[in-house]
């Protein structure tokens, strides 16, 4: 009997989120011109099958690698919220 595995379905943004995207620094030096990191946020919204507009980028730490944090369709920033992780 023959196993078939699927790819699982992207994540589904809909609810209040806090979502963490990691990106390696060279990747994201690559894209300086995107200050505020609004092209990555917005492939990963994208991806979510979800609206840029309820997106609010919250801090982005530059270290040896990235980390952008944005909270979606979370107005009140709750920290009782799903919490999604990203990796480009």
């Amino acid at each position: 009997m023959e196993r078939s595995y699927k790819l699982p379905l992207p994540a589904r943004l809909s609810d209040p989120a806090r979502c963490v995207i990691y990106c390696p620094k060279k990747k994201f030096e690559h894209h300086l011109e995107d200050t505020y990191s609004t092209n990555f946020v917005k492939e990963v919204v994208k991806y979510a099958c979800s609206g840029f507009e309820k997106a609010s980028i919250l801090g982005i730490v530059k270290g040896e690698d990235v980390i952008i944090v944005f909270d979606f369709n979370n107005l009140e920033h709750l920290n009782t919220c799903k919490v999604f992780g990203f990796r480009i």
